[in-house]
């Protein structure tokens, strides 16, 4: 049996370019504009890190004047503020040890997950 070989004629085409050629200039202009956002990622971590810090010793004394069973402290004080026309007024503040505790605990949690969000982004575009 005398078969004849067929050839498939098969044509590639170059992948087609979306949009124009960008030029270096272009670029470099997205790559430092990528650059300084993760700059400003990295300083938002390091803001959160000395806050997570702070927090930390704030929640030992904390601990400690809960233990004490003090209702209130003059040590700590949680203001909340409401600013009217050029002043800022006090219209509610927390004072007693074990809300405030509670407060910096779920303040502390907050705080790193903010931090683990920051450096999932920061790592994102590496491995």
């Amino acid at each position: 049996m005398n078969e004849k070989a067929k050839t498939i004629a098969v044509k590639v085409e170059e992948p087609k370019r979306i949009g124009k050629t960008q030029s270096i200039t272009e670029i470099l202009e997205l790559q430092l504009k990528e650059i300084k956002r993760k700059k400003r990622l990295a300083d938002n971590r390091d803001v959160f890190i000395s806050k997570s810090k702070s927090l930390e010793e704030y929640q030992k004394q904390l601990q400690q004047l809960a233990i004490d069973s003090l209702f209130e402290t003059e040590d700590f004080k949680l203001n909340f503020t409401v600013k009217d026309d050029y002043r800022n007024s006090s219209n509610f503040s927390i004072t007693n040890p074990e809300m405030l505790l509670k407060f910096v605990v779920f303040l502390s949690d907050e705080i790193k997950k903010a931090i683990e969000k920051i450096e999932k982004e920061l790592l994102h575009d590496i491995a």
